[in-house]
């Protein structure tokens, strides 16, 4: 009996499962607040991605000025996400931690829903409520049922899209790979949207991508950002593998690269942490005062892996790097839905090949039909297309 108590107690403690009682309440209340936008990215990790560009168009357009909106927040993130929010000075809008009661309440009641991931299990739409899901990327990497290693932890995610009245497709070719990894035909309702990402708009941005440059005293260096793949979901082992990976890079880059170089890595935080970042002088963290891809812009090159940004960065047509250097090991297991070394991108193995690559940057293959085939729906009014048709009901020309 004592044992039983205690699972009950743990389970009760759990802000999830507290959450799906607040969240109840105002569900079977049954009230929809017309004036009420909830916009969360990443679980609440961060203000970022296509939710982040979204809210832009809907802080800055006059015709959204009577939205309330609220931009859903773990703890952990609350002061990052307050300080963006107010760096871009954003009115109206409010920070809701996640499972909180208000933002329980928002969830229940905010008239239009945005969500680059999933809402919590216990989130279930009314039928007034409308939801754009914008997911976070064209997939490279095998989705859904076609991950091979674990295809079981599709649910939630699966229960998201059913539940969107729209769901929202960068190119062709990820609409096709996602609504069969899902499986979504013949059941999902709601309406396909394939359209350009919000994010991207960050790419048509000349004026930002120079003002940041100059900001940061880099006009006349050779920015190059670092962006791959985490191994989250690997064993520790493999992780901590790839911190180390990751630490001799840097050392070969410092040591390799001329003082006319600066190399930006956007890594994971247990990866980062190890990293002392006062003995370099060429490699520097990814900047927190920026959202990812307005610094991503100011990029001259692009080293990533597996990570579906090679899509997104593709539309600045500047020189991609796919540093490759565990593939057999992490292709294995994954699952892929294109074959990356027939990509066109620069592909190296060794961190030799990757310094002799970074010492021209001007000199890659152009890959024009790649972008024809994954950008062509990207342009800088994206955001302001999807906000009409979200809150207006206006057709994507």
């Amino acid at each position: 009996m004592k044992k039983i108590v205690k699972k009950v107690k743990k389970y009760l403690k759990n802000d999830s499962i507290k959450a799906s009682f607040k969240f109840t309440k105002y569900y079977e209340k049954g009230i929809i607040k017309e004036d009420e936008i909830l916009i969360q990215s990443y679980d609440g990790s961060s203000i970022s991605g296509n939710p982040y560009y979204l809210l832009l168009e809907l802080c800055k357009n006059e015709k959204y000025k009577t939205l309330k909106k609220f931009v859903a927040s773990n703890k952990k993130s609350e002061e990052t996400i307050k300080k963006v929010i107010e760096q871009e000075k954003l009115e109206n809008v409010t920070v809701v931690l996640v499972h909180s009661k208000e933002y329980c309440r928002v969830l229940a009641q905010a008239k239009y829903l945005i969500n680059n991931s999933t809402f919590p299990v216990y989130f279930i739409k009314n039928e007034k409520q409308v939801y754009l899901n914008t997911w976070h990327g064209t997939p490279l990497k095998a989705m859904g049922r076609e991950i091979i290693d674990s295809p079981h932890e599709l649910g939630n995610t699966q229960r998201n899209f059913m539940m969107a009245d729209y769901l929202l497709y960068q190119n062709d070719f990820m609409f096709e790979k996602m609504k069969n990894a899902y499986m979504l035909d013949n059941l999902y309702n709601g309406k396909y949207v394939i359209s350009g990402y919000p994010r991207n708009d960050a790419f048509f941005d000349e004026d930002k991508r120079n003002s940041i440059r100059k900001s940061l005293n880099l006009t006349d260096k050779k920015v190059i950002v670092y962006m791959p793949t985490w191994r989250g979901t690997a064993t520790k082992k493999q992780n901590k593998e790839q911190q180390e990976t990751i630490i001799s890079m840097i050392n070969k880059l410092e040591e390799e690269l001329d003082e006319n170089s600066v190399v930006y890595l956007k890594i994971h935080n247990l990866a980062s942490a190890q990293i002392n970042y006062e003995d370099y002088t060429k490699i520097k963290p990814f900047p927190n005062g920026y959202e990812t891809y307005q610094f991503l812009n100011i990029a001259d090159c692009l080293i990533t892996d597996y990570s579906s940004v090679m899509f997104d960065f593709a539309n600045t047509g500047r020189k991609v790097i796919l540093y490759i250097y565990d593939f057999k090991e992490y292709t294995e297991n994954r699952g892929f839905y294109l074959n990356v070394k027939e990509m066109p991108f620069t592909k190296v193995y060794t961190q030799e090949e990757l310094c002799e690559e970074l010492k021209d940057l001007s000199k890659y293959t152009l890959y024009q039909e790649f972008k024809k085939e994954y950008c062509s729906y990207d342009s800088k009014d994206t955001s302001k297309k999807i906000c009409s048709l979200l809150v207006n009901e206006e057709k994507i020309e």
